[in-house]
């Protein structure tokens, strides 16, 4: 699929990213990964500091922390609409009370001497997660933890979504923060290089006097849509040194954005847990776009306020993308460690939602950029046929969740959504 998409050049509009207003409430829902549901560890009329953890859960490799983003006082255990449109528990705090990291110089540590097993230890502590697949995040220490497989450390420093440009911004306003957290991702897990994935008419803005020798840039065409999902980053690297060297970018490699990396950076550095993110919003609905860091636990509507209330009323929500974001019907949605923009579509942009029969088209089998046939897969769903031994049902681990399928359906079925479902039940453990 063709995009009409200059990053460079869209970026120019965006001259700042300020601190969001300090919210008076935060809803920190317990479940910040999917399947990951962490146990309250305060109770109602406690005080809390700000970067305390007041949830955790236990895996098979490690532990998951959620922290307090601001201090206060735990005012009740609340069920709440999480940005993925599930219905999950969440702590409420009222803010009060001194805080330890907003508004403070931070003493920042050298990350030069540190210990790998030290680096782990505190992006672990931190509850940094990955969110190079935004709708799939996961805990980075967990991932690092794997290093006897990693032998490349890629960044993404765009969007895989062409209808945002959070990463970019994000690398735009802390590309120091963002290279100084790939050297020190790679230290940690003993990479050979670190890559950094560029749009081509973006990589001059890089800081190419600031990278060492463990560096290298991966220009990337994002004209051509999907450009930065982890199968079009292993392509376009083993081509571009096919000739040159033997050696070759697999799924085993960490695949990680922009986002993920000043989290890293605050997490090792500043010794700062993952209690803000930086969200861009925009939308017909707001009178100016903008990128804010807001404090994880912010609801929607409290963000909006900053930006001077709403132009037009939204008639939908979109959170990470209009191609493989969730689509809410709230405003009272809390800002968490995965949310990286939310878009506001005013009625006069809405199209029809009605979902109806399939007309055998095919066009999403045309579209396809890894040759699977949805539709069939949707009515193997619809049907309740799932063999295990069905060839249509194992190819659904092709799936990159590029979200095309989707987006050419002129019924509107949810093609993406059950392929998702399919490949689940097909790989236990599955994770791209």
């Amino acid at each position: 699929m063709t995009v009409n998409h200059n990053i460079a050049s869209v970026l120019k509009n965006y001259e700042f990213c300020e601190n969001a207003f300090l919210p008076r409430t935060v809803t920190i829902p317990l479940c910040q990964e999917p399947g990951i549901m962490c146990r309250s560890l305060v109770a109602p009329g406690e005080k809390v500091a700000e970067g305390q953890v007041i949830a955790a859960a236990d895996g098979k490799d490690g532990k998951y922390y959620v922290h307090s983003s601001v201090p206060g006082v735990v005012s009740g255990i609340i069920p709440c609409v999480t940005p993925d449109g599930k219905k999950e528990f969440a702590v409420r705090i009222v803010s009060g009370g001194e805080f330890v990291f907003s508004g403070r110089k931070i003493r920042e540590n050298s990350y030069q001497t540190m210990l790998s097993a030290e680096i782990i230890r505190k992006i672990s502590e931190a509850g940094v997660v990955n969110t190079f697949v935004s709708s799939r995040p996961r805990n980075l220490s967990m991932q690092m933890g794997k290093s006897r497989s990693i032998r490349y450390v890629v960044v993404r420093l765009f969007d895989e979504d062409f209808t945002r440009i959070s990463d970019s911004l994000v690398f735009k306003f802390h590309a120091d923060k963002i290279i100084a957290a790939a050297d020190i991702t790679a230290r940690a897990v003993h990479a050979d290089s670190v890559i950094l994935a560029v749009p081509r008419d973006f990589s001059e803005s890089l800081p190419k006097a600031s990278l060492s020798d463990r560096f290298s840039v991966l220009e990337i065409n994002t004209g051509k849509y999907p450009a930065g999902l982890r199968r079009n980053l292993v392509n376009s690297f083993n081509r571009s040194v096919r000739k040159e060297s033997s050696a070759r970018l697999t799924d085993r490699d960490l695949f990680t954005d922009s986002s993920t990396m000043v989290a890293v950076y605050n997490a090792v550095v500043r010794n700062e847990p993952e209690i803000s993110r930086s969200v861009h919003f925009s939308g017909d609905c707001l009178y100016a776009s903008c990128i804010l860091n807001v404090k994880t636990g912010t609801l929607i509507k409290d963000a909006v306020s900053q930006l001077g209330g709403f132009a037009k009323r939204p008639a939908f929500v979109i959170i990470n993308g209009k191609v493989s974001g969730f689509s809410v019907n709230s405003l009272d949605v809390p800002v968490t460690k995965y949310v990286k923009s939310v878009c506001f579509i005013s009625r006069e942009k809405k199209t029809d939602s009605h979902v109806y029969s399939c007309i055998s088209c095919g066009n999403c089998r045309f579209v396809c950029p890894v040759h699977l046939s949805p539709d069939i897969l949707y009515s193997r769903m619809l049907n309740f046929r799932e063999s295990g031994d069905d060839s249509f049902l194992k190819s659904t681990v092709l799936c990159t969740d590029c979200g095309l399928c989707n987006t050419v359906c002129p019924a509107r079925l949810p093609l993406t959504q059950a392929v998702s479902v399919l490949r689940k039940k097909q790989v236990a453990d599955y994770e791209y």
